[in-house]
């Protein structure tokens, strides 16, 4: 949207072009593209323009993020006897079952009587000799379920061979993978019950950003070198308040801070927070769940020596970041990362990786075409992530991930008029502010990850502090 004023408004009748409006309605990503400095701000400019979700507005500065996921087709099984863990043998009929995540531990929330399970047999806890009629796996038919606890009863080897059961685990406490495969029911038997899984939900707070400029009006009538300095004040501030969001979006911590005069001051929640395990669904990061290291079940690669960037590394990290969300997804890497990513990877991506120009964001995006998802992954520098964020790298889902601004509070500025508003008791000193009350949305923080952690102790890559304040560009 271009500058422009909201005309309901306009009550000035001041000389000064910037006093001509009470406030002006902004795009953020239109900001930022006219400051000049796409990287420092790329989540808010790809949300701004369309690349996620549609914007929300919200009419409460409390509001829920609902969060809602696939019904379960895969489950994790073992033996069950006198209710403790057990060997799978081919004799076994009594099975305990949970989800992937180990977070549903409710049997009949998963499964129920007819339901048939289908255990492969390339499993690392599976004694099928390979080359066997048995190496397809085995099918098992579920004949009652636990009305409260985790187990439930099978009859084996539906649709065998006739040679008996084939799946074997080695010893207890080891789960075997199954797929529940549909439902064994007779032409005029009941359908299936209806298994639901309820809405998970996170609580969220829009935040409030504002940053007061301002300037003498004798400074205002003075021809100086630099132009208007009301105008430069206000670009600077513009700037520093979408990094402010920028940051935000990125690393919030949710919070609510009562104030003496009444009310109370909200932060937001970010990307990060979530990604570690402050959330409903995320697990919280250790190093045997390490995404790469570990067994996957985190959203964090936490690398160590920069020696472990391998691309073997890499491309398992690619695998498990796309099991979850949708394929609509953008590296954001500190400078840093880039070049390591770049060193590391520059043979295998000779022939599917491509830089191009993205015209409606106004800045140039990497392109790398792999083999876990339809379309290529976005990469892009974040020109934020300096000092200890250099070598980090934030995947962002954004297929799943959307602004949400409180009312009409996109972007504005707010005028201080005469001795009212923002206005100080010293009228020689005019003062406005830059205003925004927003909040990252997201509705499934599952397709989100996190490279960080790496140690770079020879120094091949690194230092990418920049010096503040030389990329606001003045017209003089």
């Amino acid at each position: 949207m271009p500058i422009g004023p909201d005309t309901s408004r306009n009550a000035s009748t001041s000389t000064h072009p910037i006093e001509d409006q009470l406030f002006y309605g902004l795009s953020p990503a239109s900001m930022a593209i006219q400051l000049g400095k796409f990287s420092d701000t790329p989540l808010l400019t790809m949300l701004s323009m369309g690349l996620g979700l549609p914007t929300r507005t919200v009419t409460q500065k409390e509001f829920k993020w609902l969060l809602e996921y696939e019904d379960i087709t895969e489950v994790l099984i073992e033996g069950y006897s006198g209710g403790s863990d057990a060997a799978i043998t081919t004799a076994t009929t009594t099975f305990q079952i949970t989800d992937v995540a180990g977070t549903i531990t409710n049997a009949n929330l998963l499964i129920q009587a007819g339901d048939i399970l289908w255990i492969p047999a390339t499993q690392t806890n599976q004694t099928t000799a390979l080359g066997t009629v048995g190496e397809s796996g085995e099918n098992i038919r579920v004949v009652s379920v636990d009305s409260a606890g985790a187990f439930f009863t099978a009859e084996r080897e539906i649709g065998g061979d006739g040679g008996g059961a084939e799946t074997v685990a080695a010893d207890s406490g080891n789960f075997l993978d199954a797929f529940i495969t549909g439902h064994l029911a007779g032409e005029i038997e009941r359908s299936r019950s209806i298994i639901t899984h309820p809405l998970k939900s996170d609580v969220q707070y829009i935040q409030k950003f504002q940053n007061k400029y301002g300037a003498s009006q004798d400074a205002m009538d003075t021809a100086m070198a630099g132009g208007n300095p009301m105008n430069r004040e206000q670009r600077k501030k513009l700037s520093l308040t979408l990094r402010e969001i920028e940051y935000a979006y990125l690393s919030g911590k949710l919070a609510r801070v009562s104030s003496a005069t009444g009310g109370s001051k909200m932060l937001m929640k970010g990307i990060l927070p979530q990604i570690m395990g402050d959330s409903t669904s995320s697990t919280v990061y250790d190093s045997t769940a390490d995404m790469v290291t570990g067994d996957g079940s985190t959203r964090v690669w936490r690398v160590g020596d920069k020696d472990n960037f391998t691309v073997n590394n890499w491309l398992t990290w690619v695998e498990r970041a796309y099991n979850e969300g949708t394929d609509n997804k953008v590296l954001l890497v500190g400078a840093g990362f880039q070049t390591m990513f770049l060193q590391t990877m520059e043979s295998y991506l000779t022939l599917n990786f491509e830089s191009i120009t993205a015209d409606r964001l106004g800045m140039r995006v990497r392109m790398w075409h792999h083999g876990e998802a339809d379309r290529p992954l976005m990469i892009q520098r974040h020109g934020l992530f300096r000092g200890p964020l250099h070598q980090d790298a934030v995947l962002v889902d954004l297929g799943h991930t959307r602004k949400a601004v409180f009312g009409n509070g996109d972007l504005r500025i707010w005028k201080g008029k005469g001795g009212t508003g923002l206005q100080e008791n010293d009228i020689e000193t005019l003062e406005h502010a830059w205003q925004a009350k927003t909040a990252i949305d997201i509705t499934s923080e599952l397709g989100n990850a996190w490279i960080t952690g790496v140690e770079n102790t020879d120094g091949s890559f690194g230092g990418s502090r920049r010096t503040v304040g030389t990329h606001v560009t003045v017209n003089v």
